[in-house]
């Protein structure tokens, strides 16, 4: 029988490490309003206002009030944010529910799975070791949900939240800005290939390009990367893009970190020159569209409105306004 500490308690630890620094400790945690009336009235019937109540209130969950309901004490809760606390506190209580389930285990025969039992772990580092001298394994990157906080792939199980979720291929267009550069972009270097880069996933259609949208009230950044390209996306899909390689080269000049250039709106790259590679207009210009999410794809959307019911709806009614 195996007891781990794996990535699960880990995001729960780092969750709540998270809870402490930003609503202190004990934490006070925000309530919204529905919530405030809900723990004044369970108050006002001489009630305890306690954290669940809240938490139900406001929609939001707190790993500290999960913990709570474990009829954790309050003053021991804190220690919950060293992911060994975890593996201390719950493989007795395991073992004891299974026992009155009457499970039949030899409980002598027990042992923990990860570092924390040095043992186990030569032995885990010697079968990888066997198995790469004799190339069954080799080292190298593969599309993944990669966890930047704890620096490793997080798998399915391993998620506080977001399970069932994959990696989406997305195909980055080019389109370049046509110098001179104007308003704020005019803090480059003149010379600077300097590139809106919406993310699509038909780029078969890019034939067929009109024009680009952005979020007018949106924040967009011009980052530099490892091949001297500044591309403008949102900060969301540059970190994504950091944490990349293609054909073993990695985007960033430093894995895993961004270079930010200059910061800007979307109101700032209205009415951008661009040059959209393979499209049938020389010059094609950058347009508002409000319904723009900056959390996903790069926050910078290309127009196709012949194989996009959306686009075509959107540049007519932009037709349709003289301003």
């Amino acid at each position: 029988m195996h007891a781990s500490c794996s990535q699960p308690q880990q995001a729960a630890a780092n969750k709540l490490k998270t809870e402490i620094a930003t609503y202190g400790n004990p934490p006070v945690f925000p309530v919204e309003e529905a919530g405030a009336a809900a723990v004044g009235a369970a108050a006002a019937k001489g009630k305890a206002a306690k954290g669940k109540v809240a938490a139900k209130s406001s929609g939001m969950s707190y790993q500290w009030q999960t913990l709570e309901k474990m009829n954790i004490p309050s003053d021991e809760v804190a220690a919950f944010a060293d992911p060994m606390t975890w593996l201390k506190f719950f493989p007795d209580w395991g073992v004891t529910d299974l026992k009155l389930f009457g499970a039949s285990v030899d409980w002598r025969r027990s042992f923990i799975t990860t570092s924390v039992n040095p043992f186990y772990n030569a032995f885990i580092e010697w079968q990888f070791r066997v198995l790469r001298d004799n190339d069954k394994i080799v080292f190298g990157k593969r599309p993944g949900i990669f966890s930047p906080l704890d620096g490793q792939v997080c798998a399915d199980h391993d998620r506080s939240e977001g399970e069932g979720v994959g990696p989406q291929e997305y195909t980055l267009i080019k389109l370049r800005v046509q110098e001179p550069f104007t308003g704020k972009l005019a803090a480059l270097k003149p010379g600077t290939p300097l590139f809106l880069a919406p993310a699509t996933l038909r780029p078969e259609t890019m034939y067929g390009q009109t024009n680009c949208f952005v979020l007018p009230e949106g924040v967009y950044g011009c980052y530099r990367w490892a091949n001297g390209d500044v591309l403008v996306m949102s900060k969301r899909a540059a970190l994504g893009l950091a944490h990349q390689s293609y054909k073993g080269r990695d985007h960033a000049a430093a894995w895993g970190s961004v270079e930010c250039l200059l910061e800007v709106t979307g109101a700032d790259l209205l009415g951008l020159p661009l040059i959209a590679p393979r499209a049938k207009y020389p010059t094609v210009y950058t347009l508002p569209l409000m319904s723009i999410s900056m959390g996903k794809g790069t926050g910078v959307v290309t127009s196709v409105p012949s194989d996009a019911p959306d686009d075509y709806v959107a540049l007519q009614e932009l037709k349709a306004k003289p301003e």
